[in-house]
């Protein structure tokens, strides 16, 4: 009698993403996960919001941005050379 072979069925990455969530989450209530939940939206929230503005700026003042840089890392470079070590 010959053997069925099994047909394994591969996960898709959407339905991985929430087994790992699940996962993480653990035995948190509903209630109580909105909690990370909303903390991580507002995360992204911060940092998009932060990207569009140094986008902004960097455009607005790309050279006197650049040359300030260029000044910082001149006078670190100075005072590395006398002993003093800035971060």
């Amino acid at each position: 009698m010959a053997k069925k072979a099994k047909v394994v069925k591969e996960k898709s990455i959407e339905d991985r993403i929430w087994d790992s969530a699940n996962k993480l989450r653990g035995n948190l209530t509903a209630s109580e996960y909105q909690n990370v939940v909303l903390g991580l939206v507002f995360l992204k929230y911060i940092s998009d919001c932060f990207e569009k503005k140094m986008s902004r700026l960097t455009s607005e003042l790309g050279d006197l941005f650049a040359e300030s840089h260029r000044l910082e890392a001149g006078i670190r470079e100075k005072l590395a050379g006398i002993g003093f070590n800035v971060k």
